[in-house]
């Protein structure tokens, strides 16, 4: 027998006052700006690996620039959602 009570409340803290915190709070305003510039700026230093003319086979370069398109949608998607 274990002497540890199991209580519905022991997967969801709860604060001192007893409210539970939001599930998915907004960040601030900073956040948002330095986390979307993140994610856009190593989507276009990317994209500019992955120019013709750069070093490493064609598909790697493909692979490159798909993976910098999606750190690019992510950065608007910070942006915006």
């Amino acid at each position: 027998m274990s002497d540890i009570a199991t209580t519905d409340n022991a997967t969801t803290p709860t604060s001192d006052s007893g409210v539970t915190p939001k599930k998915n709070p907004k960040d601030c305003l900073p956040c948002r700006l330095v986390g979307t510039t993140v994610l856009v700026g190593t989507g276009l230093y990317g994209l500019g690996a992955a120019r013709p003319g750069k070093p490493g086979s064609p598909m790697e370069r493909r692979i490159m620039g798909v993976v910098s398109v999606g750190f690019i949608l992510a950065g608007i998607g910070r942006a915006i959602f």
